[in-house]
């Protein structure tokens, strides 16, 4: 009479570890993947964080009672916003890797409206890590 075995043969384990490797041949591909968009995800929020922190700050600027097209400038001049043309100017953050451009042009349906584009480039000009937004403010020294 045969006794019990207690393990596994051999061949079994061999069968095993093959099916295990066929199996993490198949995953890996997807997993290299997802760690790719992961990465690309991860630069496209800071990119559109630090955008949107420069929109809030324009829009605390602008919902101030006295506040014109002239002290949205000021303010982007101030905190070191450098005029590359007669309505943008250009920015490169010191602690992320990222430059802003800041852009205004009038409403032509209200003298009190004005369209701020706000983008944030890579300094490395990598367009996967691109942020962009625009914004309409009501200027309030021009309400009444």
């Amino acid at each position: 009479m045969r006794e019990k075995r207690k393990g596994m043969t051999l061949v079994e384990v061999i069968v095993a570890m093959a099916i295990f490797a066929i199996i993490i041949v198949m995953v890996f591909p997807a997993l290299a993947v997802l760690n790719k968009n992961n990465t690309i995800s991860h630069k496209v929020l800071e990119a559109t964080y630090y955008t949107q922190k420069v929109a809030e700050s324009l829009n605390k600027v602008s919902t101030n009672p006295n506040s014109d097209e002239e002290m949205l400038r000021e303010y982007l001049v101030s905190n070191d916003y450098t005029m590359i043309s007669a309505d943008s100017y250009e920015k490169a953050l010191e602690d992320a890797p990222y430059i802003m451009t800041i852009s205004f042009s009038s409403m032509a349906e209200s003298s009190s409206l004005l369209k701020i584009k706000i983008e944030a480039a890579p300094k490395n000009d990598s367009a996967s890590d691109y942020s962009e937004l625009e914004m309409v403010v009501r200027l309030s020294a021009d309400i009444f």
